[in-house]
């Protein structure tokens, strides 16, 4: 499709171009990579040798300045949505809800409405909601690092602890340290200033949910996880069992299949219900309703056992 002709191409290019900067500095591997990408094409558009070529130039007028730091972002609530995953313990190929994503700056909402769909498909979610603050989803923790602290202000110390742990907005505190480096407080009617050894303010996710910070961003995951989505994530956990099998037999990547299963109910009824996803991504071109005879391969998604027929076409 269009979008697979597209991710071709700029590989494509990219490879190439990487051989070509490469070139000066690893002569002989990359004249063997540029013969394997280019071949035959020595139409003028490539010469026959990498070392004939012009040094590639930047560009500046293809550089999309804004849409770079949107993508920044986009790729840094990708990793914090994958952290709160790793936090909750909970599978990548398991579909969840939803995600909130709380932006520092709550303005810029609005212009990554049209990244959306990217996101739902890096983080595997139904959903992605953006929210002005999080309070609904965190809470912060805000604690002192005695180490430091104690031969900056000695007696203070103690009021000083008081202060953070009642602090009325931990939040901006972490902010103002992180952007300016310092913050300022008022112990025991003393002003005293703050850098980032002297606390720690810790996110912590309230019940039913898992969180992880960036520096623009918080992203909050929802780890309730009903029926429906685990049939799904476990559709999943099969149609990566069966691309492995592909992938063992070394069939073609177009090459059609027929496919049986058998095992627990809960297995078989996902993929029941997901049968016309699993058949998509698998090429399945016919399915074996009864299949006989010793499987292919036995596996365990979620301590539950599949027995898989495969025959190639």
């Amino acid at each position: 499709d269009a979008d697979k002709e597209a991710a071709y191409r700029t590989l494509y290019h990219a490879l190439v171009s990487t051989t070509l900067l490469a070139a000066p500095f690893v002569p002989f591997i990359t004249e063997s990579l540029y013969s394997n990408l280019v071949g035959e094409r020595t139409d003028g558009e490539f010469p026959e040798s990498v070392h004939l070529c012009d040094y590639p130039q930047v560009n500046e007028s293809l550089v999309d300045a804004e849409l770079s730091r949107e993508m920044e972002m986009v790729r840094e609530m990708a990793s914090l949505g994958r952290a709160a995953r790793s936090q909750a313990q909970l599978k990548v190929r398991q579909p969840l809800s939803s995600v909130e994503v709380v932006l520092a700056d709550g303005a810029a909402a609005d212009r990554f409405a049209p990244h959306e769909a990217l996101i739902r498909d890096e983080l595997n979610v139904k959903a992605v909601e953006f929210r002005r603050d999080a309070d609904q989803y965190v809470e912060y923790l805000v604690k002192p690092n005695f180490r430091t602290l104690g031969p900056k202000v000695g007696k203070l110390v103690q009021g000083r602890k008081k202060v953070l742990a009642s602090h009325p907005d931990p939040a901006a505190l972490r902010r103002e340290l992180e952007e300016g480096g310092a913050a300022k407080v008022s112990v025991e009617g003393q002003e005293i200033e703050l850098t980032g050894e002297d606390v720690a303010v810790e996110l912590r996710a309230k019940d039913g949910w898992s969180a992880a910070q960036g520096r623009h961003a918080v992203v909050v995951l929802k780890t309730e996880i009903d029926d429906a989505l685990i049939a799904e994530g476990r559709a999943r956990e099969i149609v990566h069992h069966v691309q492995q099998l592909r992938k063992d037999l070394e069939l073609r990547y177009e090459q059609r299949i027929q496919v049986g299963f058998d095992g627990d109910a809960a297995l078989l009824d996902a993929a029941r219900e997901h049968r016309e996803s699993i058949g998509r991504e698998t090429l399945v071109s016919d399915w074996i309703e009864s299949p006989s005879g010793d499987a292919r391969k036995a596996v365990e998604v979620d301590d539950l056992t599949l027995k898989i027929w495969l025959e190639p076409e």
